[in-house]
């Protein structure tokens, strides 16, 4: 009996972005190197939309479909994301720390609303969520660096509750989390990394240590559902990026290079792209990407339309979002698509102003 073999145009996830072709009707494109155990998945074509365009949205194993459709609203469900983002702290134009936080839908374009009060105000910290939660750890609170970690429910507008403390005293860590375990990455005290189960509030514990640890400040993180990754960091900027496996305490391993120097940067994430945006000694506008489960170096990815140094990022499934401005303390918010190569597009206005905000991104219900 003859059998009929058929084979599907293929390649990697960052050659199909890189050529971003448009499909015939009906043609089927394979993306062979997906993370996180959703490999491979792909996109069927209509003879219209290009590979990187927003509306052109894979098919992949029937958990995660049903799961990037699911709760969360604009593809937002992802275990360390969703569609509401939470932005927590900061300090204003009078360099007065402040408890604010507020929110915004990721997927819809406007201003951010009045979320709660931290249960102490402060700047420099970083956020981190599974989706159900967000946490804040560490930072500066106007007279002293803080070992406080706060956390709220994202879909309920409220006050934080303590969570529980950081090792020691910390501020500007590199956060990252897949969604059950979250990671905090060296700081301005030092190269450990601290680590919590989100979902279990108490006391971080020590991970391990990042590979830099006279620049373990200022990093910027994200991760997916096995590896955390943590970029740039130092008083002047460095192009180090270093990573963990989630699941198992160890010191970092050298993951490769930034395009450039960063200090101060954000990072958010998707199931396979990693992004780091703004940063630098003398604060840039640039964004950098990479595919987190292949080592190597960065690629340019676009650019901020303003200067972005010292907030923090979050994201859905296919947008992340930054705060943005700190040449100013008139704060906007910024989002890219994880998949689409290009410049970031304004989304809102902050409910007030502030620098050093901390960000993190959850379901909305």
């Amino acid at each position: 009996m003859s059998r009929i073999r058929f084979l599907f145009r293929q390649d990697s996830a960052d050659a199909w972005t890189s050529n971003n072709p448009t499909l015939a009707a009906g043609e089927i494109g394979v993306e062979l190197d997906s993370a996180n155990g959703v490999s491979p998945k792909f996109k069927i074509g209509n003879g219209i939309l290009a590979w990187n365009d927003s509306s052109f949205n894979y098919f992949i194993n029937d958990s995660d479909q049903s799961a990037l459709a699911g709760a969360g609203g604009g593809g937002g469900a992802i275990d360390w994301g969703g569609d509401r983002a939470v932005f927590a702290g900061g300090r204003n134009s009078s360099n007065t720390v402040i408890n604010t936080t507020d929110y915004v839908s990721i997927s819809t374009t406007g201003n951010a609303t009045d979320f709660g009060d931290l249960t102490l105000g402060r700047s420099m910290s970083s956020g981190l969520s599974n989706a159900t939660r967000a946490v804040f750890g560490g930072g500066y609170s106007g007279s002293a660096y803080v070992n406080n970690i706060d956390y709220f429910t994202v879909a309920t507008t409220s006050n934080a509750t303590d969570f529980g403390n950081h090792t020691a005293v910390r501020c500007f860590q590199a956060p990252a989390s897949n969604g059950t375990r979250g990671l905090f990455m060296g700081s301005h005290q030092g190269a450990q990394i601290d680590y919590i189960t989100i979902a279990t509030a108490s006391n971080a514990a020590d991970f391990g240590d990042v590979t830099t640890p006279g620049d373990a400040s200022y990093g910027g993180g994200c991760a997916d559902a096995t590896r955390a990754v943590r970029a740039g960091g130092g008083g002047s900027g460095i192009n180090v990026m270093d990573y963990v496996t989630i699941d198992t305490l160890s010191n970092a391993t050298d993951f490769g290079d930034l395009t450039e120097n960063r200090t101060k940067s954000s990072g958010a994430s998707s199931t396979t792209r990693g992004i780091f945006a703004g940063g630098g000694a003398t604060t840039i506008k640039s964004i950098d990407y990479i595919t987190i489960q292949t080592t190597g170096n960065a690629t340019s990815f676009g650019n901020l339309s303003n200067i972005s140094k010292g907030y923090g990022a979050g994201g859905n499934a296919t947008t992340a979002i930054f705060a943005s401005d700190y040449s100013s303390y008139t704060v906007g918010s910024e989002t890219i698509v994880y998949e689409t190569l290009g410049d970031a597009t304004s989304h809102g206005d902050l409910s007030v102003e502030r620098k050093e905000a901390a960000v993190a991104a959850g379901s909305p219900s």
